[in-house]
């Protein structure tokens, strides 16, 4: 897989969250938007985004772990991030570990017993920072390729 493949990807589950959130207002039936499908889908939206960076490193990073893609970035890639979510380190971690398994947990939730939360301000906050990481690591690549592409026509 590729940064780019892996990216288009995070954006189709990220798109399937806006359709699942909705505009905030109830649906013609009078029911809430779905709640659990728009956190499966940003959760695994943010795994994927995290992996198309990854991979720009040649790295092919399993599970859905937030935490654990998290720390295989590099230093400044973390700091990328942590800069664009403009949180303390110990609040982003802190939110970063709570939603941890946030794609797995929500998936099973019928599974579960008593109420589950997560916060959804994070995760988008969090998705805006990762995938403008992950496309600005595509786009580097792409200059890359171009460039070589060049020197071999020459």
């Amino acid at each position: 897989m590729t940064t780019a493949a892996a990216l288009a990807v995070a954006k189709e589950f990220h798109h399937a969250f806006e359709l699942c959130q909705g505009n905030g207002h109830k649906s013609l039936d009078d029911r809430r938007r779905p709640a659990i499908p728009a956190v499966v889908n940003l959760a695994f939206a943010i795994e994927l985004a995290m992996k198309a960076v990854l991979f720009c490193y040649s790295q092919a990073p399993r599970g859905h772990e937030l935490v654990e893609l998290f720390r295989q970035f590099p230093d400044a890639d973390q700091a990328f991030v942590r800069g664009r979510v403009h949180y303390t380190v110990e609040e982003f971690d802190a939110c970063l570990d709570d939603v941890n398994k946030a794609f797995v947990e929500w998936r099973y939730v019928h599974e579960q017993r008593g109420l589950k939360s997560v916060s959804l301000q994070f995760l988008m906050i969090l998705w805006s920072a990762v995938c403008e990481l992950a496309e600005k690591k595509r786009e580097e690549q792409r200059q890359k390729l171009q460039a070589s592409e060049a020197d071999q026509g020459s």
